[in-house]
């Protein structure tokens, strides 16, 4: 990217599933790759967002995303409110008064948020590197089939964890159907999820 004039690139946790030791791994390979500048994008399915995004400021980020309260896609990401508040402790100053960032996020983001409770599905999501803009074809067949969609999320991500082909996905919602007869879970309907970036784009890129 840096040849087409890239002055910086974002190492992306999709999935909110990166340890410690695959971050190290990505920003490693992308200094050896190349000298643009690094940012990180993280993803809170395993509850490391925070973590994750202090680790790359440590190894060699110079820009990361945050949102207030955590919103974003599925887990969501880190919460600009306890990031300000950890570079702090580790001493890197912001110039951003964790008070006022804490009324913003708790005034207009937190009416916003559909729940705070840990969700089963983003954490199946997080463990088993899922990108959950693939959901829409996850509710389909395990609706059809009647199946558990994190048991199928589980056994799709050992076939692939780039794309999610509908006919990969039919083929294994129909193998955990005649292997496993426990009821289907009727709780996770997964409307809430949105997004379809992913799908919009040509299997294999």
């Amino acid at each position: 990217s840096q040849q087409y004039g890239s002055d910086l690139v974002y190492i992306v946790d999709s999935a909110g599933g990166m340890m410690r030791s695959d971050l190290a791994s990505y920003f490693q390979a992308a200094r050896e790759a190349s000298d643009v500048k690094l940012g990180f994008h993280a993803h809170n399915n395993l509850q490391l967002a925070i973590a994750n995004t202090l680790e790359a400021f440590a190894n060699g980020a110079v820009l990361a995303d945050s949102s207030f309260q955590g919103i974003g896609r599925s887990a969501g990401n880190a919460a600009t409110e306890i990031l300000l508040a950890a570079m702090q402790r580790t001493g890197m100053e912001t110039g951003i008064d964790i008070i006022r960032a804490l009324d913003f996020g708790e005034k207009y983001v937190a009416p916003l948020m559909r729940s705070h409770k840990l969700d089963a599905v983003d954490i199946v999501a997080g463990f088993a590197q899922f990108h959950s803009s693939y959901m829409k074809v996850i509710r389909e067949f395990s609706e059809e089939y009647r199946v558990d969609p994190r048991k199928l999320i589980v056994r799709l991500c050992k076939h692939d964890k780039i794309n999610a082909p509908s006919e990969l996905v039919e083929r294994l919602a129909q193998e955990i159907s005649d292997e496993d007869k426990t009821p289907f879970a009727d709780r996770y309907r997964l409307e809430h999820y949105h997004g379809s970036e992913q799908l919009d784009r040509p299997e294999g890129n």
